[in-house]
């Protein structure tokens, strides 16, 4: 099975902003205790972003689900692939087999290794009974896992409502990603090389009132019109403004009105 890879930006962009910082947290919850850990944010808030960085860091595996991996058997061969475990198993037991013979946590390793780390981005795209048999694989296996999506859920049958309170009730720990505050802003407008008071003023102003996505998007095509000869000043972030239809509004670079 082909795996989906996310869109982020370079590595060179990926800073400790708050939301990093909470994952982060989740992380060492997970690892430590192996209990499965539910990140949730709305869109734009960096969260692929960090998971996906956070995974290479830790020697960790990421998976973002898609609709091709939303039941059971597709969810088990999405891990296949990303653990990248060899196979000819066509039935969903035998899937499921294959992944506890070579993922589960012996007592050596619990002795001498940190539990491997799995991270499922985009889980609400898996059906509730996927989610609940991935909890039951990270249970049998002891592995750490990340939960990652944007928290909405579609209960379609009493079988779905079961699985979600199974779900619900695994979770050791739900984090709710922040939206950017100043700080954030500053430390995104330094990798990308912002220059001048007035124009780190103008990123915070329309990163807190809109979103990390939109903020280094705004930054990368306005660091195109430095053409590699010095920083992103005002005038490079309002020129990239007013070609945009949909950030035109150069409001959003003030201060909210009190």
């Amino acid at each position: 099975m082909e795996l989906i890879k996310p869109y982020v930006p370079a590595r060179e962009y990926f800073v400790e902003i708050s939301a990093v910082k909470r994952i982060r947290d989740g992380l060492d919850y997970t690892m430590n205790f192996g209990e499965p850990v539910q990140v949730v944010s709305d869109p734009g808030h960096g969260k692929t972003t960090a998971l996906y960085y956070l995974a290479k860091e830790l020697g960790g595996v990421y998976c973002l689900a898609g609709q091709a991996h939303k039941t059971v058997p597709d969810m088990y061969r999405m891990l296949l692939a990303a653990f990248e475990i060899y196979h000819d198993c066509t039935y969903t037991r035998d899937l499921y087999n294959v992944l506890v013979r070579k993922l589960a946590r012996t007592d050596w390793d619990r002795q001498h290794n940190p539990r491997r780390l799995l991270i499922v981005d985009e889980i609400q795209t898996l059906e509730a009974t996927a989610q609940r048999e991935l909890q039951n694989l990270q249970e049998t296996c002891d592995l750490a896992l990340i939960m990652s999506g944007n928290g909405s859920r579609l209960a379609k049958s009493k079988v779905d409502q079961s699985a979600w309170k199974q779900v619900d009730e695994r979770l050791g720990m739900k984090i709710q990603l922040p939206k950017l505050d100043r700080r954030d802003c500053d430390v995104i407008g330094a990798a990308y090389g912002v220059e001048g008071m007035d124009a780190y003023e103008a990123i915070g102003n329309f990163g807190m009132r809109t979103t990390a996505r939109h903020l280094g998007r705004l930054l990368r095509e306005a660091k195109m019109l430095t053409t590699g000869t010095g920083g992103i000043r005002l005038q490079h972030i309002k020129t990239v403004m007013k070609a945009k239809p949909d950030q035109a509004d150069l409001r959003l670079l003030r201060p909210e009105a009190a």
